[in-house]
């Protein structure tokens, strides 16, 4: 389903039978699915909000530190049952095999300037001091790799969203209830208490189901399929 049909569905709700007008606009409608899913992706850790490191950071021959994207946030989502596999791998051209993380007390706790130049295995995740972005910094130092350097590849949660009409719906569970509940209580919120209040109980009843999905799951666990070509939820099941 596109956005623009899901949003079709909320105006079918908020409009006045009589005078047929809608108390926010489609621009206001964007501006609360936005907002509700920041809330939603910000709270839990939930598999749909993953976002493919995309075009792969390309590394340059004895440069360690790389920025990442501006929406970036506190870390790539883990990949295993260890809070330490996190989803991050490096291609260089042929295969790509898992980097490690590593905190960045323990990362320049390091001799870092005792490394030869190679094909990186570890990393750690640092914010600049001068942009305030988030960096990638990697151990060992990468080499040339015969003159096409390495891809860094990995996911993450993103700290802002933006849609679009024309945009696809995230595959969240029960979307068409979870976020729908959402978006109606806050159109609401401010203009009939009773629906507000309505809403808002049948909001918190679809995150209550969607947390108890959650933790029934929680041995099968989702594991991006990452690639320099690969795409955003893309996902394997392990038990």
């Amino acid at each position: 389903m596109k956005i623009r049909q899901f949003l079709d569905q909320i105006e079918d709700q908020i409009r006045d039978r009589v005078t047929k007008d809608l108390p926010v606009d489609r621009w206001e409608l964007l501006d609360y699915l936005s907002n509700e899913v920041r809330v939603l992706s910000g709270k839990f850790r939930f598999n749909w909000a993953a976002s493919i490191l995309r075009p792969a950071r390309k590394t340059t021959a004895d440069e360690r530190e790389y920025l990442l994207p501006e929406n970036f946030g506190l870390n790539f989502i883990p990949g295993g049952d260890q809070s330490e596999d996190f989803t991050v791998t490096l291609s260089d051209g042929t295969n790509e095999s898992p980097l490690r993380f590593i905190s960045s007390e323990r990362f320049y706790a390091m001799n870092l300037e005792a490394e030869s130049a190679g094909r990186p295995s570890q990393y750690t995740i640092i914010t600049d001091p001068i942009s305030s972005r988030k960096k990638i910094v990697l151990s060992t130092i990468p080499d040339s790799n015969s003159d096409s350097n390495y891809g860094v590849n990995g996911m993450y949660v993103p700290t802002d969203w933006s849609f679009e009409s024309h945009d696809l719906m995230l595959p969240v569970p029960n979307n068409s209830d979870l976020l729908e509940q959402r978006i109606l209580m806050r159109v609401f919120e401010n203009r009939d208490q009773q629906r507000f209040a309505i809403h808002a109980q049948m909001a918190q009843s679809s995150m209550n189901h969607l947390l108890l999905q959650v933790a029934q799951s929680k041995r099968h666990r989702f594991i991006p399929r990452l690639s320099k070509d690969g795409w955003r939820n893309s996902y394997k099941v392990v038990r």
